[in-house]
């Protein structure tokens, strides 16, 4: 392996979702704050404001190399290759996210709906809480160190999704 990338190795459980599930996309080929950040705001919407469980897809087996723009998708629907993982919301929680499915959308999240028959996932968690943090003014670099660089973010986010995640619903 190489020293700027990182391998998906976890146990993952299959998961088919249905018409109607969105499909929240994080791997835009050109990143900006609304469709590479703010996806993040949207799981966390789901879930802390209105207990929407959100599941994180990855392609089991996948490595993560961060200079290289050839990644494999982590899967393909209706003709449109996902990368960087994606998120996704169950089809029976779409009536009930789709008001604030609307409101990301017009902040720049990119949000696909389920139309085109059934797809079976690797489901890698489910989001079904965030942690409760606080950086004050005297403390609000640790997050600079510990979040801005790639490989540093990945293994954070494995090992929190590891220790923190609910598999199943």
């Amino acid at each position: 392996m190489r020293e700027n990338s990182i391998t998906i190795t976890g146990k993952a459980e299959t998961v088919t979702f249905n018409n109607g599930s969105y499909i929240i996309d994080m791997g835009q080929a050109n990143q900006t704050q609304a469709n590479a950040l703010k996806p993040y705001g949207m799981a966390y919407d789901l879930v802390m404001n209105y207990k929407i469980p959100v599941a994180w897809v990855i392609r089991q087996g996948k490595t993560f190399v961060f200079d290289d723009p050839t990644n494999a998708a982590d899967f393909t629907y209706n003709g449109k290759n996902y990368y960087s993982s994606a998120l996704i919301v169950p089809a029976a929680y779409a009536t009930e996210a789709a008001s604030v499915v609307a409101a990301w959308q017009a902040k720049g999240v990119v949000v696909d709906q389920m139309a085109s028959g059934a797809i079976t996932l690797p489901v890698y968690g489910w989001i079904t809480t965030f942690p409760r943090i606080l950086l004050d003014e005297a403390n609000g670099d640790k997050a600079d160190t510990a979040f801005f660089t790639p490989l540093r973010n990945a293994i954070y986010l494995l090992r929190y999704w590891n220790t923190s995640c609910t598999y199943g619903l």
